[in-house]
C-alpha cells in the first residue's frame, strides 16, 4: 500500500514578509492623501459654522425685530452671535472657537483682527465676502448676500 503525503497547510514566512511589505507600501501611499482631507475637512467645517451662526443670526433677528452681529475674533480665537446691545447669545449655536491654524480673512484686510456682520429685522444684512484659510493654503470663499442675508459657500 502507498501512502500520498500530506503537503503541510498554511503560509510560508517568505509569503507573510511579502504581504506584510505591500501593506506597508500602501499604507506609505494612503497616509498622506488621508492626513490631507482631514485637514482639508477642518477648514470646511468651520465656514460651515460660520454659515450656521450668520443662519440663526438673521432667523433670531426676523423673529425679535432686533438687529444680531455676528463677530469673528481672529485674536481671541472665535466666532460669536451678539444681539445689539452687547449681549451675548446664550446658545451653543451661539459660539463657535475657531481650531488652530485657522484664520478669517474679509476681501481686502489681513487675517488679524475682528470682522463684523449685521443682520437686521428685515432679513437683510450689512453683508460680507470672507475666506477661511488653513495653514497648508486651503481657502473656502463664504459669501453673506446683503440683500437676502443668507450666506453661501463658494
Amino acid at each position: 500500500m502507498h501512502f500520498a503525503r500530506k503537503k503541510p497547510g498554511g503560509f510560508t514566512l517568505i509569503e507573510l514578509m511579502i504581504v506584510i511589505v505591500l501593506i506597508a507600501i500602501a499604507a506609505a501611499i494612503v497616509a498622506p492623501r488621508l492626513s490631507e482631507q482631514i485637514l482639508g475637512a477642518r477648514v470646511r467645517k468651520t465656514a460651515r459654522d460660520f454659515c450656521n451662526i450668520c443662519k440663526l443670526a438673521r432667523s433670531k433677528s426676523a423673529a425679535e425685530v432686533k438687529e444680531y452681529t455676528v463677530v469673528i475674533d481672529n485674536g481671541k480665537r472665535n466666532m460669536s452671535l451678539k444681539a445689539k446691545g452687547g449681549d451675548a447669545v446664550k446658545s451653543s449655536l451661539g459660539k463657535r472657537e475657531l481650531p488652530e491654524g485657522i484664520t478669517v480673512k474679509t476681501e481686502g484686510a489681513s487675517g488679524s483682527g475682528r470682522v463684523e456682520i449685521s443682520f437686521f429685522s428685515d432679513g437683510t444684512s450689512s453683508g460680507s465676502s470672507l475666506s477661511f484659510h488653513d495653514k497648508s493654503g486651503r481657502v473656502i470663499k463664504v459669501v453673506v448676500d446683503k440683500i437676502s442675508g443668507l450666506p453661501r459657500v463658494e
